[in-house]
């Protein structure tokens, strides 16, 4: 499947926001029950532990037992507040890998 980064990883090794490349494989969560492998539909309770990467260009070497430009994408964990309508100030902290389908592409994105 052809993605795309959607935040800046590493600039340097040009893991950046709009960044193309494709899922090589995906490392599920240890703690995801798998009941059947014959359904292409899987509901998952935890984000990947990690999504290695192929990427079209990138400055990165060959990383041990990887083929070259193949690297690994763990989630990111950002944190931020939000006022309800009472009043009440709550944080909220979301886990989400950084890449989406690459469906369409325009100068600057998707």
């Amino acid at each position: 499947m052809d993605v795309m980064i959607t935040f800046n990883v590493s600039t340097d090794l040009d893991v950046a926001s709009g960044a193309r490349g494709n899922i090589v494989k995906i490392v599920l969560d240890s703690r995801e029950e798998i009941t059947s492998k014959s359904s292409q539909v899987m509901e998952l309770h935890y984000p990947a532990t990690y999504v290695l990467f192929r990427m079209i260009r990138t400055k990165v070497d060959a990383l041990d037992g990887l083929e070259s430009g193949v690297l690994p994408i763990t989630p990111l964990t950002k944190t931020f507040s939000v006022m309800t309508a009472s009043g009440n100030k709550i944080t909220v902290t979301g886990h989400q890998l950084p890449i989406t389908p690459a469906y369409i592409f325009a100068d600057y994105r998707s």
